[in-house]
């Protein structure tokens, strides 16, 4: 369970979820061999393809985006106890932080990442039960 402010926008998940694919077919300026640039193995550019659905970037096609980050799929509870599954690219700026689950936080929501190719389309992550006398204890 992840914590989000939502006063930070790099802590925001929306920021981090929203419009974060990379345009299919663009290409980055990546190091070329030859040009003096070296790059460490952990910080090289690595393209992931996505399942999107309730998190598509504006250029997303066929419910597909790309991102230099990981994909995700996260389910939500409104404030009417409705659950609701969405997917998507994250980019990899705070990636690592987003991903992982928080008991604190102020919503019921679960966050599952994987890095290879549309593997979020498979994730199925379920709601925590939910903590009694909390404002968020729908009955």
């Amino acid at each position: 369970m992840s914590h989000i402010s939502t006063h930070l926008g790099g802590q925001n998940p929306d920021y981090m979820l929203h419009g974060t694919g990379v345009k299919p077919g663009s290409d980055p300026k990546r190091p070329q061999a030859g040009d003096g640039s070296t790059v460490a193995p952990e910080d090289a550019a690595r393209f992931l393809s996505c399942y999107c659905s309730g998190h598509c970037p504006e250029d997303a096609t066929n419910n597909t985006c790309e991102t230099n980050g990981q994909c995700f799929a996260i389910i939500e509870e409104d404030e009417n106890g409705e659950a609701s599954l969405t997917s998507g690219c994250m980019k990899y700026e705070g990636s690592h932080f987003q991903c992982k689950d928080s008991p604190n936080a102020q919503t019921r929501r679960t966050i599952e990442c994987c890095s290879t190719d549309f593997c979020n389309r498979d994730l199925q992550p379920t709601l925590p039960p939910p903590i009694p006398g909390s404002k968020l204890h729908v009955t």
